[in-house]
């Protein structure tokens, strides 16, 4: 270290009444520490410099001609204890609600300070650096039942970082509600009104956490239980002879809307009702159906028709929306000649008739139309056959979405009709055929509507038309021979289109609906 001269020394001040040289010596004796709180002295370059805090070089001589440049000066670096920290010792983290405590040995060295680190798995090399500590302890702050892993090392002044205090973290945990709160605990004199919601509960409550008549109705708010917040596996069992699940009624043989199951003294069973339907049915054998409809097959089955004519259904209640499928009827098919002298006449086939299902505002299809979905029968084309005389097979009639068509007959043979609103199949024809049709085709299918229909709010029930399909056209011939005197004239018509088709499918309730009332009619006359 370079050597300084020895201390400037001042003159004393020399006492005086004179206030300001008093006021002077005062304040030069603050400065010097001579005088007050020794905070106050003054700081010299000499104390930084003899205290290790800064060089000087280049000190002017002051003893010869004096001088009054500045010193030369800059910081002194820190440099410290160099040497590796140790391992930190004694390390442990304990888990509270929401946050985790974690500690260690007092470190051997004063320069040392502590950084900890973090991770929610057991993995040092991916551990994330959380803090700094000078002491012994850190609080980290954490969620409620969490999991955490911490490590701790130490580095010093000079930058130099030692091990950590161990490869394996230290596991801490975080406790939740249910650790925090010993059973039994918790009773209702310690919760207060509307501490509790629902949405704050959750999980089952079984019977085993419940004591026997611990919970009486006056603990139930009206409407306070749901269906939906209930759910069973065992019995309810209902001791009183008076007693049972009632919704607006209040016994068995209570007349009022809604629905009542238990039992009324001796008798048992169950009581479902509007104002103007009801099912009754109890233990001593009474059974009362009252204006109330039954359909077979399961909920959503379809009800179908392929038959000419008009019919209907009802819709239930709780439906909103219904399956249709409507198919007009086929066309029928021309018939061409098939032999003989003479031939006239000849004509396509008749086009098929509509089929359609209409929404209705009354039950069994009375009231008002509400809308209509009607699909178009199929239009009358072409012939069965070329023109030309000769041996041809006749064409098939057009498949309709349900059903395939009519097939065609084979050189003076027969065809078939069609179905579910297919095309009529077309005879065939000979080389005898004095046929003057024109382009060989098919006859036409009717068109199909498919769809999911929103049903109307105010639809009780559909009402169903199955349309025909179209008759054949026809031809004539003479038989034997027109100059006879026995003669005859023969039409032969074409193959008919097949009916059309419609269905319904009401996701609540079956396919067909059963009229009791015909059925017990047809008992009665089979003497049953």
């Amino acid at each position: 270290m370079l050597k300084l001269s020895r201390e400037t020394q001042l003159p004393a001040i020399p006492n005086s009444s004179d206030p300001s040289v008093k006021a002077l010596k005062e304040a030069t004796e603050v400065r010097l520490g001579r005088r007050g709180d020794p905070l106050d002295r003054g700081l010299t370059v000499r104390d930084l410099y003899e205290n290790g805090v800064i060089n000087v070089s280049g000190l002017p001589d002051l003893s010869v001609g004096g001088g009054s440049g500045g010193l030369p000066i800059r910081p002194r670096p820190i440099i410290g204890d160099t040497s590796p920290p140790p391992a930190p010792v004694n390390f442990t983290a304990v888990g509270g609600f929401t946050g985790i405590l974690v500690s260690w040995g007092k470190p051997p060295r004063k320069d040392l300070t502590a950084h900890i680190y973090r991770n929610t798995v057991d993995d040092i090399s991916t551990a994330v650096f959380i803090a700094v500590s000078v002491g012994q302890i850190f609080s980290d702050s954490v969620t409620h039942g969490s999991t955490y892993y911490y490590w701790v090392r130490f580095v010093s002044a000079a930058e130099v970082t030692g091990p950590f205090n161990a490869t394996a973290g230290t596991v801490a945990v975080t406790s939740t509600i249910n650790d925090a709160i010993p059973d039994a605990t918790i009773n209702v004199a310690k919760i207060a009104n509307l501490v509790v919601d629902m949405a704050s509960v959750t999980g089952t409550l079984t019977a085993n956490q419940v004591s026997a008549g611990l919970i009486t109705s006056n603990m139930v708010d009206a409407a306070g239980i749901s269906a939906n917040k209930i759910t069973m596996d065992g019995n309810i069992e209902f001791a009183n002879t008076q007693s049972g699940v009632q919704f607006g009624k209040t016994s068995l043989g209570d007349s009022q809307a809604g629905a009542f199951f238990g039992r009324s003294g001796g008798v048992a069973g169950f009581n479902i009702s509007s104002s103007t339907s009801g099912i009754y049915a109890d233990s001593i054998g009474t059974v009362s159906l009252n204006n109330v409809r039954i359909y077979t097959g399961s909920a959503g089955s379809a009800l179908e028709h392929d038959i000419v004519g008009t019919y209907t259904s009802n819709l239930s209640p709780q439906s909103t929306s219904i399956t249709i499928i409507v198919v007009g009827g086929g066309a029928g098919s021309q018939n061409n000649a098939a032999g003989g002298f003479w031939t006239y006449r000849q004509r396509v086939g008749n086009a098929g008739n509509p089929s359609s299902i209409q929404f209705m505002t009354g039950l069994n299809g009375t009231g008002s139309v509400i809308s209509t979905y009607t699909a178009a029968g199929g239009a009358a084309q072409g012939y069965s056959v070329t023109a030309n005389n000769g041996n041809y097979t006749g064409y098939a009639g057009q498949a309709s979405s349900k059903a395939a068509g009519g097939a065609g007959g084979g050189p003076g043979g027969f065809a078939s009709a069609g179905t579910r609103g297919s095309g009529g199949g077309g005879n065939g024809s000979t080389s005898n055929d004095l046929s003057t049709g024109g382009v060989q085709t098919y006859a036409n299918a009717g068109t199909t509507v498919s769809q999911l229909v929103t049903k109307p709010s105010n639809a009780q029930s559909v009402r169903m038309n199955v349309g025909a399909g179209g008759t054949g056209g026809y031809w004539n011939y003479t038989h034997p021979n027109p100059q006879s005197d026995n003669y005859q004239v023969i039409t032969v018509w074409g193959y008919a289109g097949g009916d059309g088709f419609v269905s319904i499918a009401d996701p609540n309730s079956g396919g067909i609906e059963v009229d009791l009332l015909s059925i017990l009619t047809r008992l009665n006359a089979a003497g049953i």
